[in-house]
């Protein structure tokens, strides 16, 4: 195969086909996870494998994985984060027949002529980017603002203790 990632794809061709694809495609190429990152560095290691299985549902199963800069929710500097994503999906043409599908596989209706293969990575690279992220304490330039909770929780005193000494009388 080529060492370019294709755009758009025959889905159940490449199941029948069996055909797998391995890449590394720079994060530049995902506009819409851009908006999530910190820059454009880094590197999405993409691996798919298309197959049919026994009870002959046409399926994509794969993995990525990279390295990107999230924002840092203390101190507002980058965070080098991983990213691993495993999904195992399988291919339907309707929703009813995603319905009826195995447990073990996520449904996807897919059209066998307009299948983006670039989008579905990025809609997976954009669910495994974690919400919040954070350097660790010891390591943040901001973690001096942290108060530690033991002092509050020594210094908080009981709004109803007045109450409480009524009550006793």
């Amino acid at each position: 195969m080529p060492n370019h990632f294709p755009e758009q794809i025959s889905p159940y061709q490449w199941a029948t086909n069996h055909t797998s694809i391995e890449r590394s495609l720079p994060v530049s190429r995902f506009e819409r996870a851009q908006s999530m990152l910190m820059d454009q560095q880094g590197e999405v290691k993409v691996e798919l494998q298309f197959g049919v299985d026994e009870p002959n549902t046409a399926f994509l199963s794969g993995e990525l994985t990279a390295t990107v800069n999230l924002q840092c929710q203390r101190c507002m500097e980058a965070v080098p984060t991983s990213i691993k994503s495993q999904f195992k999906i399988g291919l339907v043409h309707s929703e009813e027949e995603g319905e009826r599908l195995s447990g073990e596989y996520d449904p996807l209706v897919a059209d066998e002529r307009d299948f983006s293969l670039l989008e579905l990575v990025e809609d997976e690279l954009i669910l495994a980017i974690p919400i919040v992220t954070s350097h660790p304490k010891e390591a943040c330039d901001a973690a001096h603002f942290l108060q530690d909770s033991t002092i509050i929780k020594e210094k908080r005193e009981n709004p109803f203790q007045v109450l409480e000494q009524l009550k006793k009388q």
